[in-house]
């Protein structure tokens, strides 16, 4: 597994490094490269006699030659701008220093336009050490031509994902006419959002970007692409939310009056504390949204090849056919419709994708046929992963769904879907930007190192040269940061990157929906490398069995046009907990990858507790373990409660000795309960059963806990009738004799 993340022999000195530079601009003015870097000292001990070389590579003319020169030893940039350039200053212990330096193009040899890999040579002594290596970093130079040729402009695409980690608490249920308490774990969210905040630099540097006169086409090049779950929470947020680790249920019996004067308030819930700051952002999101293209991501930015292997229909629906409908909603604006971005770059189990190009799921779900009990639905498995529920008809034909894939295709056999790729390379360079270097699968695992070797500086320096790059090979590009872009340059470095192709003329905007349609179609299938970051097999049946179950709790329930809310919709944000638990992107950053395996535990064992709560809302109550009937034909009475907000249509189910008659289905009505009746036959052999019992759905599974009952006819009070009259015909011989003896008393007398 370790080696999936980082060959163990690529660049692992500079990852283990404790005093490291980090190239801050590298840039060609004139006949002169300035170099400005920063040097830290991460050790405990003092940094000195430190120096710097400067050298180079061979030019490189792709993005996929730049990740491989990067990778590679310090020995294979034989160039080298004279010998090393003391520093005249020292580092204490945590401390960092800015430097610059200017070296000629001629000292690097470089007389031709082109990119040039960089690096930065960093030698000293820590503590009472020898001189020796200590670190370096590593850059793309780009040299432009003395004069710009004119050349035909390759079109641009830039997506702007906007994606967080809600930590919204799992085990919530809908409600209705208005939406349920929200209730969120820690304030986490909030600090992304406030002035300064990631969330608040990402939105502030899109617009400053797109709103300045300068960087004209940059808006239509660009497609904000949001996830739902994030809009949604923080529209809800702006109305007022509370935090807390558990969130009460749902289903939970009122406490008696007499209960509640000895117990006080046992929730842990503090009211949260951004809801001002939630509106303000939302606010600058519409605006942003209003400018131009916005684009949907999957629920929660989840993991679509996870969703997927999953098999189950209804959390494919919520990940792709729910987030369009949401932010037009939220947002006020349409926003484009079938089209599918997986955070991972590829789909290897594309499963029904269809889904994405259908109606709102809660009315899907109510439209399903019935299933015919002689086709019995295949179990899905891992390895073939299939709906445990009929699917419905495809859509129509100008309802195909585009799936946006790096550099690959999507397994055959995938109807109503066409596959949209873009440069794998360069996604893979993208991705590696800001705090949290991800390592996607579709980069080359020869190549694969810990990309914190280089500094924040540095690699995005790199990216952003990459774009540029990536344009020069003349095909549409189409740009695909992480959603976890964090850092206070990253954002904005990428979008200065664009702007000045687009002002250089060595790009054009191409709308997202453009690019769609001038793309050549992707060669090959699914996933080209392994993926270390991706959910696991044990994740995926965790989620598997649990959204199965909410399915089946879905199906208990029955609609009432009394009750605003339905069936589907109550139960809606139990599937978005699983799709929340797959989460994509944050895994992927193999020193998080451990702590966000964690947080989806917690968040699929949340959900777990809730249907169990929920599920157990559902029962029999007894009205005592043993009934003594007076007769055969006497009925026996059998409570059933119901907790869920919606009615229940169930059946009694039962094994034991003997055989009981009961209704052939309950309705029990939504938060109540209804008295049943029901007829035990014995046997005349037979004088008691002990029978169990239990409430099941029209499939015959199981709802309740089993009760056990027993059932009793004694010789009872027709034995004791007996008893009593032949006492009573005693006495009343006794009686009798007792006079006759009398009468001849007196005649004898």
């Amino acid at each position: 597994m370790a080696t999936q993340w980082t060959q163990p022999k690529v660049r692992s000195i500079d990852a283990a490094a404790n005093v490291r530079i980090d190239v801050i601009e590298a840039t060609v003015i004139g006949e002169d490269v300035r170099i400005h870097a920063a040097i830290h000292n991460g050790s405990s001990e003092r940094a000195d006699d430190l120096s710097v070389r400067i050298q180079r590579a061979t030019p490189i003319h792709t993005v996929a030659e730049a990740r491989k020169v990067l990778s590679e030893p310090e020995s294979n940039y034989t160039v080298r701008a004279g010998d090393f350039r003391d520093v005249s200053w020292s580092l204490a212990p945590g401390e960092t220093k800015d430097t610059t330096w200017s070296v000629s193009l001629a000292e690097l040899q470089i007389t031709e336009a082109g990119t040039y890999p960089l690096l930065l040579n960093l030698n000293g002594h820590i503590g009472s050490n020898m001189v020796s290596y200590l670190h370096s970093s590593r850059v793309l130079l780009r040299v432009p031509p003395e004069e710009e040729m004119a050349q035909q402009a390759t079109g641009l695409t830039l997506l702007w994902p906007i994606s967080a980690n809600t930590k919204l608490v799992a085990g919530e249920t809908g409600e209705a006419p208005g939406a349920p308490p929200l209730v969120l774990s820690d304030e986490s969210l909030a600090g992304e959002l406030i002035d300064g905040g990631r969330l608040d630099q990402l939105i502030d540097d899109a617009i400053s970007a797109t709103n300045d006169p300068n960087n004209t086409g940059l808006r239509e090049s660009m497609c904000l692409a949001l996830d739902p779950e994030l809009i949604e929470v923080v529209d809800r947020m702006s109305n007022g939310y509370s935090v807390g680790a558990t969130r009460p249920s749902p289903v939970a019996q009122k406490k008696r009056l007499r209960d509640s004067w000895s117990s006080g308030d046992d929730s842990d819930l503090v009211p949260g504390t951004a809801q001002l700051v939630a509106g303000e952002w939302m606010a600058k999101v519409r605006t942003l949204a209003a400018s131009g293209c916005t684009v949907a991501l999957p629920w929660s930015d989840t993991d679509l090849d996870a969703v997927s292997r999953t098999g189950n229909e209804w959390l494919l629906r919520e990940a792709l056919a729910r987030g369009p409908e949401t932010l037009d909603r939220i947002l006020g604006v349409k926003v484009e419709r079938n089209i599918v971005i997986p955070g991972s770059g590829y789909i290897s189990h594309p499963g029904s994708l269809l889904y994405a190009a259908t109606s709102n799921p809660s009315e899907a779900w109510e439209k399903q046929q019935p299933e015919q009990p002689q086709q019995p639905v295949p179990e899905p498995s891992l390895t073939d992963p299939q709906p445990p529920h009929p699917i419905e008809s495809l859509p129509p034909s100008e309802s195909l769904v585009h799936v946006l894939v790096a550099d690959n295709a999507l397994p055959a056999n995938t109807p109503g879907v066409a596959a949209v790729p873009y440069q794998s390379d360069l996604a893979a360079t993208l991705s590696e930007v800001g705090d949290m270097p991800l390592t996607l699968g579709i980069s080359a695992e020869e190549q694969r190192y810990n990309h914190r070797a280089d500094g924040e500086h540095a690699r995005t320096g790199v990216a952003a040269a990459s774009i540029r790059l990536a344009l020069e090979q003349g095909e549409p590009v189409l740009a695909v940061p992480p959603s976890t872009l964090a850092s206070p340059t990253a954002g904005a470095a990428l979008l200065d990157a664009a702007a000045s192709a687009l002002r250089d003329g060595a790009a054009r905007p191409q709308s997202l929906r453009k690019y769609i349609e001038e793309v050549q179609p992707g060669e090959g299938g699914g996933l080209p490398y392994s993926d270390p970051g991706a959910p696991t097999d044990t994740e995926v049946l965790r989620a598997t069995q649990q959204a199965n179950y909410i399915d089946d709790l879905t199906g208990l329930m029955v609609n009432d046009p009394l009750i605003a809310m339905s069936r589907y919709d109550f139960t809606t944000p139990l599937r978005r907990d699983i799709l929340r638990a797959l989460r994509a992107g944050s895994r992927r950053d193999a020193s998080n990858y451990l702590a966000a395996a964690a947080q989806a535990d917690e968040t699929l064992n949340g959900n777990r507790d809730m249907l169990q709560q929920l599920r157990a809302s559902v029962s029999l109550l007894p009205p005592g373990n043993v009934y003594t009937r007076t007769s055969e034909s006497s009925p026996l009475l059998i409570v059933a409660r119901n907790g869920l907000p919606l009615p229940v249509v169930a059946t009694i189910q039962y094994t034991g000795d003997g055989v009981i008659y009961v209704p052939e289905s309950l309705r029990i009505p939504a938060k109540g309960s209804i008295t049943t009746h029901m007829t035990a036959d014995l046997g005349s052999a037979r004088d008691r059963a002990d029978l169990t019992v239990w409430l099941a759905s029209a499939d015959s599974a199981a709802i309740s806990n089993p009760v056990e009952i027993s059932v009793q006819t004694r010789s009872g009070f027709t034995s004791v009738s007996g008893l009593v009259a032949a006492v009573g015909l005693g006495v009343a011989l006794a009686a009798r004799i007792i006079r006759s003896n009398r009468r001849k008393r007196r005649r004898t007398s």
